[in-house]
């Protein structure tokens, strides 16, 4: 059975997540989301000139990034991904997996009317 990790990037600069891993998973798939950017403007001096203003862009760069590791090996996987951050970026990580259970074998419950 496999684990699903998928993680989600936020930063200022374009992460780079097409390399495998120091663990040596590499990513199934690797999405770049919409560059979202913001502008706003400062004025210079709210007193004698202000019509003197300075804008500034803030860019956020997204990534989202899956990888699937082998149930045994999750853990390992996870506490790596938390003890190595990279500075300056916000990092979401989302895990799906599943069970599997046979309706078969377990036993009938009895019904009471």
């Amino acid at each position: 059975m496999k684990v699903r990790f998928i993680i989600q990037i936020k930063s200022f600069e374009v992460p780079n997540s097409s390399k495998k891993l120091w663990l040596g998973f590499s990513p199934i798939y690797s999405i770049r989301l919409p560059i979202q950017s913001t502008l706003f403007t400062i004025i210079r001096s709210p007193h004698i000139d202000k019509k003197s203003r300075e804008q500034f862009a803030r860019v956020f760069h997204k990534l989202t990034t899956c990888y699937e590791v082998p149930l045994s090996e999750a853990q390992v996987f996870y506490n790596w991904l938390l003890f190595h951050s990279q500075m300056g970026i916000q990092k979401k990580i989302i895990c799906h997996y599943e069970t599997r259970l046979s309706l078969a074998s377990a036993p009938a419950a009895p019904l009471k009317l």
